[in-house]
């Protein structure tokens, strides 16, 4: 099983590179910058798979990762929450 959700799969095989290799991490970017290039490069992916797309609004692909984003967060709550049950560590 991989490590990276199926959107930064996708994305991947898009650009045939690692994204580590090819694109700078939220940290040596903006948290904002990082979410504007992430759903770019979504719009561009439904594009390149689907030639009849043309991406105009953004609002949709802006609340897929909006949601992937707050799933994350609610995981490691609850990850964190799990940790602290059983002594903090393992």
């Amino acid at each position: 099983m991989s490590d990276y959700s199926i959107i930064e799969g996708c994305i991947r095989q898009s650009t045939h590179n690692s994204t580590k290799k090819s694109m700078k991490t939220k940290e040596e970017k903006g948290a904002m910058e990082t979410f504007y290039d992430c759903t770019e490069d979504i719009a561009k992916v439904l594009e390149k798979y689907y030639p009849e797309i043309y991406v105009e609004d953004m609002d949709r692909i802006n609340t897929l990762v909006q949601e992937e984003l707050a799933e994350v967060s609610r995981r490691q709550a609850r990850d964190n929450l799990a940790n602290e049950a059983n002594g903090g560590s393992r």
